[in-house]
């Protein structure tokens, strides 16, 4: 697709791949890029550093994800390229507590159905849109001491390929972008203020 003129929402726009989406979208001339993030601070320096505008949201919580598409395609247009990208590895063993679990669901599967769900919907519509799922080539194979990212190998990879053959019908794409290598893929609080680790969310949720 052509970048330029677009209005591209990405998510876990605070730092490490979902930063650099934002920096190269617009370098590429999009219309409007929209970084959001859990952290406000960080969705705010991204944007700053490219002219662009940031949005806070819980990707795990679907009132987060009505309220964003809601904003932007009412204050800024319809979105050409919506960026699915937030994303964190919790969960290191069986052993793990239910509340990583959780929201290793929550963030890795859910938060990319929310947005599909309310989205999506309004592609079809229109008769036209992208939806880029940042999945992880590690979710065809196995890592020795990598089960903090069982969940989000597996199940973003597996999302998509549910996905691409359900929206191919009618003439839209869901995208997979596959990271080999990321420095930042372990961090998994990278995104999270230290005022939600280890509490609720407003929508009840645990943040690890």
């Amino acid at each position: 697709m052509e970048i330029n003129h677009k209005i591209i929402v990405v998510t876990g726009a605070g730092s490490g791949i979902g930063k650099a989406l934002v920096n190269k979208f617009v370098a590429e001339g999009a219309k409007q890029v929209i970084a959001v993030d859990i952290n406000a601070a960080n969705a705010a320096a991204t944007a700053d550093a490219n002219a662009c505008l940031a949005m806070t949201a819980d990707v795990a919580c679907e009132a987060d994800m009505i309220r964003v598409i809601d904003d932007v395609e009412s204050q800024v247009g319809p979105i050409d390229l919506f960026c699915s990208n937030a994303g964190l590895a919790a969960g290191p063993s069986e052993q793990s507590p239910d509340q990583e679990w959780q929201i290793s669901w929550d963030v890795n599967v859910m938060a990319h159905v929310y947005a599909a769900r309310h989205l999506v919907p309004r592609m079809i519509k229109r008769g036209g849109g992208y939806f880029l799922n940042t999945a992880s080539a590690a979710g065809l194979l196995n890592q020795i001491g990598g089960g903090g990212l069982w969940g989000y190998q597996a199940r973003r990879s597996r999302l998509w390929r549910m996905a691409s053959p359900n929206l191919r019908p009618s003439g839209h794409q869901s995208i997979p972008a596959l990271p080999t290598s990321c420095s930042h893929c372990n961090d998994c609080n990278r995104s999270r203020p230290d005022r939600c680790r280890g509490a609720t969310s407003r929508c009840g949720r645990w943040h690890a």
